[in-house]
């Protein structure tokens, strides 16, 4: 397939549109001194100012639109299922092919897959319990079912699952109970997963950097959602450290994930400059590792977005947004086109149904605009009902289906 194309699959639509940025900051950003003081305190490395331009960004962008790597998991996300009723080859088969749907967005039959994989997989095979299962959450955060996502979780660990396993369904979502308010829900997640992590220690050989970073990430999650981000930076920083001290863990999407987190935890303090060399390091690692098209590198882009309007560098945001927004458009554009735009606002239709997804920001802080446009399989169409909702002057648009 050309990339220009736009693939045939039904999957999620993410559009990221930036819309516009308030002026009038608060407050001044950090010098670069100050940025290499406040580096230096965190014992890393000295800090290194980001390019001036993000024009080493582009051209990686731009040689990799003309490939299409995701052409061997397009294949097999299109296999027949075997003729058998074998259920190890079946839950093999199913899991294989739900997880090359989720490689190029098709986030429905991820789902299917993945739940008749669970259905066939049998106790000591392969792909075990614990894999479907982590696999099916992170399905179903991806389109957009947390309550689902949970209720896998709570089976997992109601199926008695080994240690490791338990450790991290109960680590995982800390976070998200964190930045959903649900406090007390969080506290008792970290509380265990503190637990099984301590009596883990006890078997040395269960124990690996995964563990030890998901830990300092499960502990950043509270600090972080009260606004303590000295605290949150600083267990951040641990789990950057020790998967960055071993090749497995340097290799692996969670780093690149801590990295984006960092991103967010210094733009929320006004250190800018040490946002951007973050988000800088998730989106070149997410590049380097999959390539421009891929769900992670779209991600990684939207964090740049918002520390280059930060930064008042609208042009370039702009050009990572769309970026983004073209990303998103080639792995999962739907049957039919919905009624919007990658424009500005104002070119949409006039209808009180879009004009409910934008939202002026507050006049006394720099805000941007950031509009998410999420349809589900085969149902973005011009009947459909979207829905918005905003948060931290944010505006975000569903389909209701």
């Amino acid at each position: 397939m050309e990339p220009g194309t736009r693939p045939k699959s039904s999957t999620g639509l993410a559009l990221i549109l930036v819309l516009g940025l308030l002026t009038a900051a608060c407050q001044s950003a950090m010098s670069v001194e100050e940025a290499k003081k406040v580096s230096a305190s965190f014992g890393g490395a000295a800090f290194v100012t980001p390019p001036r331009t993000i024009n080493d960004i582009t051209a990686i962008l731009d040689q990799q639109k003309r490939t299409t790597p995701e052409g061997a998991a397009r294949e097999q996300a299109d296999e027949v299922p075997p003729g058998t009723t074998d259920p190890a080859i079946l839950a093999r088969f199913y899991f294989k092919r739900g997880l090359a749907a989720g490689e190029i967005g098709r986030t429905k039959q991820e789902i299917n897959d993945l739940t008749k994989a669970w259905e066939y997989v049998q106790p000591g095979g392969s792909p075990s319990l614990g894999d479907v299962l982590w696999n099916l959450s992170l399905a179903e955060l991806r389109g957009g079912n947390l309550s689902r996502r949970f209720e896998y979780h709570r089976k997992a660990i109601e199926a008695g699952l080994p240690q490791q396993w338990q450790f991290v369904f109960y680590a995982e979502p800390v976070k998200e109970y964190a930045d959903r308010g649900d406090v007390k829900a969080a506290e008792a997640a970290l509380t265990e997963a503190y637990r099984l992590y301590e009596s883990m220690k006890m078997k040395t050989r269960w124990l690996n950097v995964f563990h030890d970073a998901r830990l300092a990430l499960a502990q950043g999650a509270l600090p972080l959602a009260a606004g303590k981000y000295p605290e949150a930076e600083a267990l951040y920083r641990r789990a950057e450290a020790v998967l960055a001290s071993d090749p497995e863990g340097a290799g692996d999407f969670l780093l690149d994930s801590v990295h984006s987190g960092l991103a967010q935890i210094l733009l929320r303090q006004n250190r800018l400059l040490e946002a951007e060399v973050e988000a800088r390091k998730a989106l070149l690692s997410v590049l380097a590792k999959r390539g421009r098209d891929s769900s992670v590198a779209a991600r990684a882009l939207q964090s740049l977005v918002e520390v280059l309007l930060e930064r008042g560098r609208y042009r370039e945001a702009e050009t990572m947004a769309r970026a983004a927004v073209d990303i998103s458009m080639y792995r999962s554009a739907p049957r039919r086109t919905p009624r919007c735009s990658p424009g500005p606002a104002s070119s949409w239709p006039a209808s009180s149904n879009w004009r409910a997804a934008t939202r002026k920001p507050s006049t006394n802080t720099t805000r941007f605009a950031t509009t998410y446009v999420t349809a589900p399989s085969g149902y973005a169409d011009s009947s459909a009902t979207p829905r918005s909702c905003c948060e931290r002057g944010t505006a975000i648009v569903h389909w209701n289906t």
